[in-house]
């Protein structure tokens, strides 16, 4: 499959994944609660963190009611005032990430770091550094700490760095990290926070993140062909998919662009979720469209340097592309969607309206009173002087 032809076909499956996501959002409010501060869910906590993250990424307004009610829905699940979600350190990982990327006017910054705090000290409390002594619980620390930049280089740099040490304690000779999903989720995380400047940039770093990536490719290619590398799970696919669309370094040889026959796979893959309905689970499908989001700006990106090197400005350039497209495609008809009837999470109908249908609907209400007074004056004039 060409980049040209992976751009033409995963296009309309990108609008098709966010729309579907905007449709599982289900109204968490009463109706007077809905009418003056709305709240959606996407089930529980880390599943409307994922909605909400999405989402954002891919260009939804952080005014639109379904980004501001997820992270009022997302805050007001928040323990103790400057507390933390579940004793789980993904959840708390999950949602400060959201809640930042958002800019969710409910949380502010100072309660965003106590959050972040708690991660830490969560980690600093073993040797070497890590969560629970679990992989996937600190990638996902570590991606929300280094994205929302909630920690610094020269106060938080050495457990940083331990932390991702201790990551590399479970890469195999063949680059894998226990498991495909590992693999990717420690490829994402050493990348993002090579690229907030947390670490420095070394052939260490570099290498061990090539090594992972030929090893995800080599199980892609050597495996069943309509499994990739999960046969149903979205999730595992989407992590693994976006850990193959790399940044670092953006001109990478091991890039799901650069091999046409998994390309083409995985679009197929794609285009089968679409046609079964895509995923109920919040998180599978919030993964499948930031990989095909990643993938799009790559594959015009490659397409347009056609040879020549990749660059981290050309890839800029195609992201705000894709930002555009979506805009265009999806977003622009849901900028004011006024009324909203939705299930909540007892299967009631609920209505919700949106701040701007509320301040078109006082506009319309102020105006027509201004023309009943004059009509009912004119009438007054009229029956005075008839």
């Amino acid at each position: 499959m060409s980049t040209d032809d992976a751009v033409r076909t995963l296009e309309p499956l990108l609008f098709s994944a966010i729309r579907a996501l905007c449709a599982r959002a289900k109204s968490a409010s009463g109706v007077r609660a809905a009418v003056l501060r709305p709240q959606f869910s996407w089930g529980d906590v880390r599943g409307t963190a994922h909605a909400v993250y999405t989402l954002v990424k891919c260009g939804l307004p952080e005014s639109h009611p379904l980004v501001q009610g997820g992270c009022a829905w997302i805050v007001a699940q928040q323990g103790e005032p400057g507390g933390v979600w579940s004793d789980e350190a993904w959840d708390t990982a999950l949602a400060v990430r959201a809640l930042a990327v958002a800019r969710a006017p409910g949380f502010p910054r100072a309660t965003a770091e106590r959050a972040a705090r708690w991660l830490v000290d969560l980690g600093l409390g073993s040797d070497p550094f890590n969560l629970h002594e679990e992989l996937w619980e600190t990638t996902f620390a570590l991606r929300a700490l280094a994205e929302t930049h909630l920690v610094t280089r020269s106060a938080d740099g050495p457990w940083v760095e331990q932390a991702c040490r201790w990551l590399l304690r479970f890469q195999a000779a063949d680059g894998t990290f226990v498991a495909s999903h590992y693999t990717a989720l420690a490829v994402l995380a050493i990348e993002e926070t090579l690229r907030a400047g947390l670490l420095d940039v070394t052939p260490e770093w570099t290498d061990a993140l090539e090594r992972a990536r030929a090893s995800l490719l080599s199980r892609a290619t050597t495996g069943e062909p309509d499994r990739l590398w999960s046969r149903r799970e979205g999730w595992v696919n989407g992590y693994v998919l976006q850990a193959l669309s790399p940044m670092l370094p953006a001109d990478s040889p091991h890039d799901v662009v650069l091999h046409p026959a998994l390309l083409a796979r995985c679009v197929a893959w794609l285009a089968d979720r679409e046609r079964a309905g895509w995923s109920d689970d919040p998180e599978d499908l919030s993964e499948m469209i930031l990989a095909m989001r990643a993938i799009l700006a790559r594959a015009r990106a490659r397409a347009e340097v056609g040879t020549a090197r990749l660059t981290d400005d050309r890839l800029r350039e195609a992201k705000a592309w894709v930002a555009t497209r979506v805009e265009h495609g999806v977003f622009r008809a849901m900028r004011s969607p006024g009324l909203f009837c939705q299930r909540d999470a007892s299967g009631n109908w609920v209505l919700t309206v949106s701040p701007g249908f509320r301040r078109r609907a006082l506009a319309v209400a102020a105006v027509g009173g201004v023309v009943v007074a004059i009509l009912k004056f004119w009438k007054d004039l009229v029956d005075l002087f008839g």
